[in-house]
């Protein structure tokens, strides 16, 4: 996934992701309003990544990213895929398919251990800022999951998430999707269809074009209360935003304990400047939500490229997945 700056306003790129983030909540009785950024007049939490990979001591599981802000995870599940064969961890596969994103920086390996699946890329054409690049080579449901350490509160107003996402997918080899829960979950969620490891309380935003091409993009919410699946609210942009690998769509997320509304706009030729949304949806929850504190994760899922493509393309090793 790639990335941009945000708020919740937060932003965060996904699967091979590019991505910017932030969350803005504004001031409330309990808690100060933090500086503008981000977009945002008053954030509680900003990230560009103009200021490059974290320092190593201060790198954890996220990679490049300061373990300060960011508490990454990784999972995966032991299901066969072409002849039986089950797979776990392998490496990501970055830059040998046409149709990639720009190259993320001179230097780096084609393939990426766990290690270094987790990349701060240098500006290109298309993104003129320092973006965030993750793959996700986990197969079959493989997830890699950036949870923003800060709280994200909404106590008695709407709170607002805003971001910048490569929406280009495809629903048999991977999307990205944003979690809202009240607990720090290490792993929000690994599927689509909800099947878990889900949240104890909270909401999945899933960005997937669901059977469209690629160049299009939907998003469908998931109501999620004591670990089960309460609604699940599908294709929910009408017509489907505009989608293009290696640009960023701006996201904003507007959130209250009974409302959600999701906008996008349509992708950016430079990564700086966006159009006006093109696509909206919101969704009055079916339940209200049990709480108005809790915290973002960004996720970036792999479906199942060694599955859907390795025989296509005939590389030698499972294919990674990227937003």
């Amino acid at each position: 996934m790639t990335r941009r700056p945000s708020g919740y306003p937060v932003a965060v790129p996904f699967m091979v992701g590019l991505f910017h983030a932030g969350l803005a909540s504004g001031a409330s009785p309990t808690s100060a309003a933090g500086s503008p950024g981000c977009g945002l007049p008053a954030a509680a939490f900003c990230e560009t990544f103009e200021s490059g990979p974290a320092p190593v001591a201060w790198r954890g599981r996220g990679g490049e990213l300061d373990r300060r802000r960011f508490s990454a995870s990784r999972y995966t599940q032991p299901l066969a895929t072409t002849g039986d064969v089950p797979f776990w961890v392998r490496d990501a596969e970055l830059g040998l398919m046409a149709g990639e994103p720009a190259e993320c920086r001179a230097g780096l390996p084609t393939f990426l251990p766990v290690t270094d699946d987790t990349l701060i890329c240098e500006p290109n054409a298309h993104i003129q800022t320092r973006h965030l690049v993750t793959a996700t080579a986990s197969q079959n449901y493989g997830v890699n999951s950036y949870r923003i350490r800060q709280p994200f509160d909404f106590a008695g107003r709407t709170g607002r998430l805003v971001f910048d996402l490569d929406l280009h997918s495809e629903l048999l080899l991977g999307y990205s999707s944003v979690v809202i829960s009240d607990d720090p979950a290490p792993t929000a969620n690994w599927d689509l269809n909800g099947r878990g490891p889900n949240p104890r309380n909270g909401l999945l935003i899933v960005f997937v074009g669901f059977q469209r091409p690629q160049s299009q993009a939907s998003v469908s919410v998931h109501e999620i209360q004591d670990y089960a699946t309460i609604a699940v609210h599908e294709d929910l942009f009408n017509p489907p935003v505009d989608a293009a690998r290696g640009r960023l769509n701006h996201i904003q997320i507007s959130l209250s304990t009974h409302m959600i509304q999701i906008e996008a706009s349509a992708p950016s030729t430079d990564g700086i400047q966006f159009p006006p949304p093109s696509a909206s949806a919101a969704v009055t929850l079916s339940a209200p939500l049990p709480f108005d504190r809790g915290y973002v994760a960004l996720l970036s899922h792999n479906h199942a490229t060694w599955k859907y493509t390795q025989e296509n393309y005939g590389t030698p090793h499972p294919l990674r997945s990227w937003n």
